[in-house]
């Protein structure tokens, strides 16, 4: 039985797949240039975003954005395109790729620098190279650099380190030689236990939903931020403004505002914080709250509404 791939609109993944019976299949310069060309030339059609990348001779690896949702159309795409071009230089039929890449969600927040280093450092790991740096087909090289030909997309990698010194120190620092994986019947992800509930919930959902669009019965439209955001001002009787403060009553109104942004949309605690009731919070300070919150509801009350 086939496992799940669980991703969603602005889901982050860890993309993996290798040659087929595992034949070295960017063993040249060329093959590797045209497989980056691809991507880069796919990208954008499709909504994905690279934050990291890494080729090796029989696989590779890719941390992207899935913004529009359509991660699987696109590596459909980018591993099509590869194919052909692979078997018109080097002859042969059939498959390039196992038929199923892996990917693995991400949570944003707590792992996506974990999941970055990881991939960027395999060279290293496999003896390809003695330093990072050393290695050209990964994206280390191509943060923090202003290049039009870049694969990574600097507005949204360049924010994940605060600057090439800290990245360094992370790679210093790093000493996992093997991911820790969920595996749930959704899929696989790279997560702390209290995230597992949360991105079920979400497939669940979307599973839902798809199930009630195809059988044409009528369901409850999903909600944009904006429109949940107002509901709970007017159903609070509040403004924006009123929740941006320190008080006890604003911490309380912002902490359920941010529980229905995160348990009805599928925002990334990185997309929230850029929102104005959050933008003075920092990133990591966002998931401890609403793990705090979530505990306090469960004990003391049914969930919030608006």
């Amino acid at each position: 039985m086939r496992r799940s791939r669980l991703s969603y609109p602005n889901s982050y993944n860890h993309i993996m797949n290798k040659g087929i019976n595992g034949e070295k299949i960017f063993l040249t310069i060329d093959l590797k240039k045209k497989f980056l060309e691809i991507i880069n030339k796919n990208k954008n059609k499709y909504g994905i975003k690279i934050i990291a990348f890494c080729i090796m001779q029989n696989h590779f690896h890719l941390i992207v954005k899935n913004e529009k949702g359509k991660l699987s159309e696109f590596m459909k795409k980018i591993e099509g395109d590869f194919g052909l071009y692979y078997r018109k230089v080097t002859g042969g039929r059939g498959y390039v790729f196992t038929t199923r890449f892996k990917s693995t969600l991400i949570q944003e927040e707590v792992y996506l620098k974990t999941a970055i280093i990881y991939v960027i450092l395999n060279p290293v790991r496999a003896g390809y190279s003695k330093y990072i740096d050393e290695y050209q087909w990964t994206s280390y090289n191509e943060y923090y650099r202003s290049n039009v030909d870049r694969i990574t997309d600097s507005d949204v990698s360049d924010i994940i380190f605060q600057n090439r010194k800290e990245m360094n120190e992370y790679i210093k620092n790093f000493k996992i030689d093997k991911l820790n994986v969920r595996h749930t019947r959704f899929g696989d992800l790279l997560s702390e236990s209290e995230f597992v509930q949360h991105a079920e919930n979400l497939a669940e959902r979307r599973k839902i939903s798809k199930e009630r669009i195809l059988r044409r019965k009528n369901d409850k439209r999903i909600e944009s931020a904006e429109e949940i955001i107002n509901k709970f001002l007017k159903s609070n009787k509040t403004s924006i403004k009123n929740i941006e403060g320190n008080t006890i009553k604003a911490r309380e109104l912002r902490d359920t505002l941010l529980c229905l942004l995160r348990e009805n949309t599928t925002l990334t605690y990185i997309e929230i914080q850029k929102m104005t009731p959050f933008r003075k919070l920092k990133v990591a300070t966002l998931p401890k709250i609403y793990s705090r919150k979530n505990a306090i509801n469960a004990k003391h009350r049914p969930p919030d509404k608006y």
